[in-house]
């Protein structure tokens, strides 16, 4: 079944099934993980499972969709996180309304070591369960950053998210010095050979926190890297919490990788 065939509505009707029943999912689709939890406040848990399309041959997991109850009807992730390695599911109150969220991860494969992610509210609507998405991997909400290698073996770069005042790095690379004269970055006297700009904004993760100020949140964690995906230079830690129906970045943290 090819992805344009899944039905793409955010409603999955309960009908008048048990809520604990399984459900008969289309074919070539599996389950690849289940949780449960009260997620309308009636004091009955509802099941959630993540399933998918994937040869028996490959980790690799392809049209992810969402089953909520016993329903047979597949809610799609959005694109950024349709497809990875290794899906987990998670069910936890992030924005602090007291019900919980659809979390869903998976590795994106490859040397950079990125996540995709979506984070989704299932809310009941009669005998319907409306879905949302309220952040994903490529659209949600993070830090953006800008720099470049400079001479003397050194780099700077500028740190923005909205809600908070900007940062100013400046980073030693005295440690990579070697690397960088083997592959011609600098000369010896520490001349930058030619322009390296700072780049990789893709979340490395997406973890449920208790935040500090302002109720549950998420922590999203970036890797800024200069000459390859192996250079990496900075980690970025961004809190955020949920305000106004929209993320709001409460604190960012950045750490230097020797």
């Amino acid at each position: 079944m090819s992805r344009a065939a899944i039905l793409l509505v955010a409603t999955i009707l309960l009908g008048g099934c048990e809520r604990d029943a399984e459900p008969v999912l289309p074919e070539g689709f599996a389950v690849l993980a289940e949780a449960s939890a009260d997620l309308d406040g009636d004091g009955r848990d509802e099941s959630v499972r993540l399933v998918g399309r994937g040869a028996a041959d490959s980790p690799f997991r392809e049209d992810l969709c969402l089953v909520v109850g016993p329903s047979a009807h597949l809610w799609p992730l959005p694109s950024a996180a349709a497809g990875g390695y290794g899906p987990q599911l998670q069910l936890v109150d992030v924005t602090g309304d007291g019900s919980p969220e659809i979390i869903v991860t998976a590795d994106t494969g490859g040397s950079g070591g990125m996540v995709a992610a979506a984070v989704v509210t299932a809310r009941p609507d009669g005998k319907a369960w409306t879905l949302h998405t309220v952040f994903d991997s490529e659209s949600g909400p993070r830090p953006r950053f800008a720099g470049a290698l400079v001479d003397g073996f050194a780099a700077e770069m500028e740190v923005t998210a909205p809600g908070l005042p900007r940062k100013q790095e400046s980073l030693d690379l005295a440690a990579r010095r070697e690397i960088y004269l083997q592959t011609g970055v600098y000369d010896e006297h520490g001349t930058l050979q030619h322009k390296v700009e700072i780049w990789g904004d893709a979340l490395m993760s997406l973890t449920p926190v208790a935040a500090s100020a302002g109720g549950p949140g998420l922590q999203a964690v970036q890797q800024a890297r200069g000459t390859s995906n192996a250079d990496r230079l900075v980690e970025i830690r961004t809190l955020m919490v949920w305000k106004e129906s929209q993320w709001q970045a409460v604190s960012l943290t950045l750490t230097p990788i020797n």
